[in-house]
This record gives structure tokens, C-alpha cells and sequence, in this order.
């Protein structure tokens, strides 16, 4: 019996194994985009080149709590309609109180409200819109905005707006000078009505700033000062509430 052997190559890979080159450039240039934007989330631009006007505090002295509030409001994804944040009501002990609390500010918005003032309302809640997301790309590295934020806009912006310029129109000097004032007793009383309806102010927080008031509601605009500037920043990771 003669046997013959033909020697025989390599066998190819099944179809579903062979490795794909082509997709290669792909992955590389979607990690470079992660990279770029971790980057910039970590280095703001408005940290990066106006530090001394965004005091953030020490690493060291940030709490548990502060940490875990800056990351669900700015780096916890969560589903958008447009490009505002949607969050939803917990189903904790008060939900109904809290279904009821904005059940209550839906009613005096759309029956209180006459139609004129609707309109503008939501002209103001809408511009605002677009500002924040401006604001907290150059602020926090990413924009963001938030669904909450807009209904307390439609809710509060004829105070903030009309009321004031209507008691201080004939006082130009003090409706310029006690405008700031005006925005922190609106940031006060918005964080209290969406913190009623959500347990959590999820539109805003300045708790990771050393000039923050009123549980992170207001900012002071307190410039840095020279020892803040030598103590490291407050990063937060995407994944984890650890500070790094």
C-alpha cells in the first residue's frame, strides 16, 4: 500500500473568526474622541483659562455627599428629550406628595398664567435653554441642561423678569446692583420646588465650589484665593464617585 501526503497549508479562519482590519481606524479615532472628551471634561475651558473666577474647592475637602451630587447632576447619563436632561420622580415614600407638587405648579402655570405671559415665559425658558449649555460646556467640559430647569423657568421667570423691573424700573442704579440678589433668592426657592419634586436639586449644584451657599444653590463669585490654587482640583470619574 502506497500513501501519499500532500502537504496543506494554514486552514482559513471560519468567516465569523477572521479578524477585521478594516474597522481598525474606527475603534482608533472613536477612543481618540473619548480621550478628547475626558479631557476636556477634566480641564473646563473657563477652569483652564479663567481659574481665578470658578474657585473649586480642595480635592481633600470635598464630602462623600458633594461628590456624589456634582457626578449624578453633571456626569450620570440619564435620557434627554432635545437636548434637555430628563429625570424622573423617584418611587420613594413621598412620591405622591411629589406628584402632587408638580401636578400644583402645572395648574398655576397653565390656569393662573394669562396666554401672553405663557409665551414669554417659555421664549425666556427656551433662550435659557441654549445659555446653560453654553455655560456648562465652557464650565463643566460638557453641555447641560435639564427638563426640570425649564419648567422652573416657566414657573418663576415672571418674578425674576416682570415683578422685579416692574418695582425697580424708575431705579436704574438699584435694579442693576440688586439684580444679583434677585437670581440668588430665584436659585434658593427653584432648588427648594425642584428638590420637592425630584428629592434632589438635578437641574444645578456649586457644591464643588468654595464660594457655594443654601446646600450649593448660589455661587457668591468669590475669586480663587492663592491657597485654593495650590491644593489640586476636584476631578470626578464617569464609572465611580470616587474623586481623583
Amino acid at each position: 500500500i502506497e500513501l501519499t501526503v500532500t502537504p496543506v497549508g494554514p486552514r482559513p479562519e471560519a468567516p465569523w473568526l477572521q479578524s477585521a482590519p478594516h474597522h481598525e481606524p474606527q475603534l482608533q479615532s472613536s477612543n481618540r474622541i473619548h480621550r478628547n472628551q475626558d479631557k476636556i471634561m477634566n480641564q473646563p475651558l473657563f477652569l483652564k483659562f479663567f481659574p481665578a473666577f470658578f474657585p473649586k474647592k480642595a480635592a481633600h475637602t470635598l464630602t462623600k455627599h458633594e461628590a456624589e451630587e456634582v457626578k449624578y447632576v453633571y456626569r450620570t447619563r440619564r435620557p434627554k428629550l432635545l437636548h434637555l436632561t430628563v429625570d424622573a420622580i423617584p418611587h420613594d415614600k413621598h412620591y405622591p406628595k411629589r406628584v402632587g407638587m408638580a401636578a400644583m405648579l402645572a395648574a398655576v402655570w397653565l390656569v393662573l398664567y394669562p396666554w401672553k405671559l405663557k409665551l414669554m415665559t417659555i421664549m425666556a425658558a427656551t433662550a435659557y435653554s441654549f445659555t446653560e449649555s453654553m455655560f456648562t460646556f465652557g464650565e463643566r467640559g460638557a453641555p447641560y441642561t435639564s427638563v426640570a430647569q425649564y419648567w422652573a423657568n416657566l414657573i418663576y421667570s415672571p418674578i425674576l423678569l416682570v415683578a422685579y423691573g416692574r418695582y425697580l424700573r424708575d431705579h436704574h442704579v438699584l435694579y442693576v446692583f440688586l439684580f444679583p440678589v434677585n437670581v440668588w433668592v430665584l436659585e434658593v426657592i427653584v432648588q427648594a420646588l425642584i428638590t420637592a419634586v425630584h428629592g434632589r436639586n438635578v437641574a444645578w449644584t456649586y457644591l464643588d465650589y468654595a464660594d457655594s451657599y443654601f446646600d450649593g444653590a448660589i455661587r457668591i463669585g468669590q475669586q480663587e484665593t492663592s491657597d485654593q490654587h495650590h491644593h489640586p482640583r476636584c476631578a470626578y470619574s464617569l464609572d465611580t464617585h470616587e474623586q481623583t
